[in-house]
């Protein structure tokens, strides 16, 4: 599991997780604004920590998913899954040397993915570090 960009440990080991992420909580992020219209999300990035070029990704995740398992270790189970992500793409850079940041990106939505179910993460990550200096996500 890696947490924030930056820790990184087995997914399994609870404690280590707990301090990974409360690590991460006291880090200074960036502020990160959605607004979803129709098929567009309009993206805007303030007060960001010091950082280098970053890029601005969005997932499309969607919950609720669930597998019958046939073969394999897991044959005959049922598997509950969340937050599986449908896409993931660049939607801009937010270079050092910038302040703001804004853009609108179209969304298109494959008709097999529940909307309900949908969310929108925008998250912003360091080029060089890795670190994730923002994050946010709205649901459709």
């Amino acid at each position: 599991m890696v947490v924030d960009g930056q820790l990184q440990f087995v997914g399994s080991d609870l404690q280590e997780a707990q301090k990974a992420i409360k690590t991460a909580m006291k880090t200074q992020k960036a502020k990160v604004e959605l607004l979803l219209k129709d098929k567009t999300l309009a993206v805007e990035i303030s007060d960001a920590p010091q950082h280098s070029d970053s890029y601005v990704y969005l997932a499309i995740a969607e919950d609720n998913l669930t597998i019958n398992v046939r073969n394999g270790e897991n044959s005959g189970r049922t598997l509950q899954h969340s937050a599986v992500v449908r896409e993931l793409k660049t939607i801009g850079t937010f270079k050092s040397t910038d302040n703001n940041f804004k853009n609108e990106t179209s969304l298109q939505l494959k008709p097999e993915w529940k909307k309900n179910n949908l969310k929108l993460v925008i998250f912003v990550q360091d080029e060089k570090t890795s670190r994730i200096i923002g994050v946010n996500q709205i649901r459709l």
